[in-house]
């Protein structure tokens, strides 16, 4: 299909081209490729080439995606991608602008996703976003289990300050230990060793 030709053109002129990320973490402290900044290399690398993006946010029965329809004007060939997506509760926003959020950041992800763009601090396992030590490990959940079960912890806090980690990483375990991970009862079965 030359649609699917063009678009492997279009991720090696992305490829080349050397971005400043112009987004940043101050509280997990890292830089990001904003959303405009992706919408910018996307409509660079495609325009050249007469390829068409066109984004939709859908709902049906099984709830909310993203939709990406990429057009060879050309040729009238077109390839599809989806995405699963949500609406985000956002503080001191009405639903429009929930919904514009979501419409935002789905339509992101889906072209990173489809034109190979790579953002390394997105990813934990980066040596950017891990920390190397003899006496403590990089925090994952199998960790925690690990430490946990064989009793090299007798608290859940004590796990928490054995780990090496970004405040990203800490806050995001506190907040699956708290909410998802843990049940009430495997947390009185930790603490009560």
């Amino acid at each position: 299909m030359e649609v699917l030709k063009k678009i492997n053109q279009a991720i090696e002129i992305i490829k080349k081209t050397k971005l400043k990320k112009e987004g940043r973490n101050s509280y997990s402290n890292y830089d990001y490729f904003t959303p405009d900044q992706i919408d910018i290399l996307v409509y660079s690398a495609c325009n050249p080439l007469n390829l068409h993006n066109k984004f939709d946010l859908i709902r049906n029965e099984f709830g909310i995606y993203g939709k990406l329809t990429v057009t060879d004007l050309d040729t009238n060939t077109f390839a599809e991608y989806f995405m699963a997506s949500d609406i985000p509760s956002i503080k001191a926003t009405n639903i429009s602008q929930q919904l514009g959020g979501s419409m935002t950041y789905t339509k992101r992800y889906l072209f990173m996703n489809v034109y190979s763009i790579t953002d390394h601090n997105l990813d934990f396992d980066t040596s950017s976003n891990t920390a190397v030590s003899d006496q403590k490990k990089t925090l994952t959940v199998k960790h925690f289990n690990h430490y946990m079960k064989e009793g090299t912890a007798d608290t859940i806090q004590q796990v928490l300050d054995n780990m090496v980690m970004t405040k990203q990483q800490r806050t995001s375990l506190e907040t699956l230990v708290s909410d998802q991970i843990m049940s009430q009862e495997i947390k009185t079965e930790y603490t009560t060793k």
